[in-house]
């Protein structure tokens, strides 16, 4: 992103909690000065890896489940494959570094939690 450090200002001036966003082909979960980040992986074609991970490309497609009463969502994805799996956000790599800076792996709480 063009001016990438501009916008997590504006984010973190304006109380943004959560910027979800796509185009990436790779699925993973992060946080950076208290902005958490939601960056959505291909379902389709064009699935990648994520830079510097040994990881294998993977599609993804990632549910945000609103729950009003508690005032928060629930983020579930999973790798699509012929049966479906839940990927748990533990098994991301630690910390990525990319064009933008580094951001570090947001690890939620498993279900039921």
């Amino acid at each position: 992103m063009s001016d990438a450090d501009r916008v997590h200002a504006l984010f973190r001036r304006l109380g943004v909690d959560y910027y979800i966003s796509g185009h990436h082909h790779a699925f993973y979960l992060s946080e950076k000065d208290g902005l958490k980040m939601i960056s959505c992986g291909a379902l389709g074609g064009g699935p990648r890896k994520l830079l510097g991970s040994d990881l294998p490309p993977r599609k993804t497609l990632t549910f945000l489940t609103l729950l009003p009463q508690e005032h928060h969502f629930r983020i579930e994805t999973y790798e699509v494959t012929d049966q479906p799996k839940l990927i748990d956000s533990s098994s991301l790599p630690d910390e990525l570094h990319g064009f933008n800076g580094s951001s570090r792996r947001l690890v939620l709480p498993r279900q039921g939690q």
